[in-house]
């Protein structure tokens, strides 16, 4: 026989028995997004910690580092496209051709000039920078035998396809050239074509080093006066200002 009092209901269950130590779920969840929340916390202080301080674009511009400009840099509105093997004379460029012919010398690197036409045979070798009709170089101005200036150009004659080959002198484009007459300004020298290739490249040269010491002692010569100035028949390239004057024959010259 089975004894009543050896058998309770759930509603007699002592207190505390049959239940569950372990805490519901829900606040074990809590518990674990708290933490996370801490570590979150944590992490941006850090980084508050590490970042510099702003700094506006002019901050950023003056602590970039700047470029040092090259000897052989080209000036003005002009870019360098070529450099010969030797690294004495270089193509300077007006990409967008607002520069006239006649004030191509001063695209030139500071120091350098248009080249004559000797230096130019005696330092191109092996410059294999393409030139033609369209693609024309202009060095130094001569003077035709009417008296007007003109360009030595490499490109439209003679087809020389690079500028690594040797052609004759020629005064092929007309340009001007200011020049002084008593002080004044000689208009009838500008030859009135100053301006109206400036497609053209500026084929600059670094100056020979003897040039201008009064001895005619380098292949890059054909005179030399002593002196820079343009205004007499040596040029300050230390050529012929008129070379059919002197025996050099040319197309145009």
């Amino acid at each position: 026989m089975l004894s009543l009092s050896a058998t309770r209901t759930p509603a007699e269950t002592a207190p505390g028995e049959g239940e569950s130590t372990r805490e519901p779920a829900a606040a074990i969840d809590l518990e674990a997004d708290h933490a996370r929340e801490a570590d979150h916390a944590r992490e941006a202080d850090h980084a508050r910690e590490d970042r510099p301080e702003p700094t506006d674009a002019r901050d950023t511009l003056a602590r970039a580092p700047i470029r040092a400009r090259s000897e052989d840099d080209c000036q003005g509105r002009s870019v360098k496209v070529a450099t010969s093997p030797a690294g004495d004379m270089v193509v300077c460029d007006d990409v967008h051709d607002r520069t006239c012919e006649q004030d191509l010398e001063q695209l030139c690197p500071v120091g350098w000039g248009l080249c004559s036409h000797a230096q130019y045979v005696t330092r191109n070798d092996r410059w294999s920078y393409r030139v033609d009709a369209r693609t024309v170089v202009a060095a130094e101005i001569y003077d035709r035998q009417d008296g007007s200036p003109a360009h030595f150009v490499v490109g439209p004659f003679d087809d020389p396809g690079t500028l690594g080959a040797d052609i004759p002198l020629n005064c092929g484009f007309g340009s001007a050239r200011p020049q002084l007459d008593g002080g004044e300004l000689d208009s009838t020298a500008m030859g009135g074509m100053g301006c109206n290739e400036r497609h053209a490249q500026a084929l600059c040269c670094a100056p020979s080093p003897t040039c201008g010491n009064g001895v005619v002692d380098s292949p890059d010569e054909q005179c030399d006066d002593g002196n820079d100035d343009d205004g007499d028949a040596c040029l300050s390239s230390c050529s012929w200002r008129e070379p059919g004057a002197h025996g050099e024959s040319g197309r145009g010259c």
